[in-house]
């Protein structure tokens, strides 16, 4: 794309055929040989790409004066990078939940036959039990997310 060639795309991998779909929507790539749209095509994505208000290099050096500039630079740091990849994808609160979902039901049906409760009874436990699970699931994914967003706050 860069240098504005058309890309000839052969994907393997799992997000290859998500790359090479978006590059036959815009018209970059397949019949590429014969056809010399698909070269238009790449020069004007390469001009939009290459369009840039600063070079490398003057970027390169912002960053270095930058950080000299400004010694304390933690606020850069992503949290993320101190959690377990299972907290980041939030799958030990679906993992919890999970199980409290799967738990309830079967606690309550054994309490059903132990107490020998009517059926609305039985009911009436899962009415109440299940949107308690779903407020507290809703409430630790808000601040989960809120918690993820202060830090992209933070680091801007």
């Amino acid at each position: 794309m860069y240098n504005g060639v058309p890309i000839v795309g052969i994907p393997f991998f799992y997000d290859q055929w998500n790359n090479v779909a978006k590059m036959e929507a815009k018209n970059l790539g397949k019949e590429v040989l014969d056809n010399s749209t698909y070269t238009q095509n790449i020069k004007k994505l390469s001009k939009a790409f290459r369009s840039q208000k600063e070079t490398p290099l003057e970027r390169a050096v912002f960053w270095v004066e930058y950080v000299l500039e400004h010694k304390d630079l933690s606020y850069l740091n992503n949290r993320g990078r101190s959690m377990t990849w299972y907290e980041r994808e939030n799958l030990d609160i679906f993992g919890f939940f999970l199980l409290l979902l799967i738990a309830v039901p079967i606690l309550a049906v054994t309490w059903y036959e132990r107490e020998n409760l009517d059926i609305f009874g039985f009911f009436l436990l899962l009415l109440i039990a299940v949107p308690i699970l779903a407020v507290k699931l809703v409430k630790l994914l808000v601040k989960r997310v809120l918690f993820k967003n202060r830090n992209k706050i933070k680091q801007n």
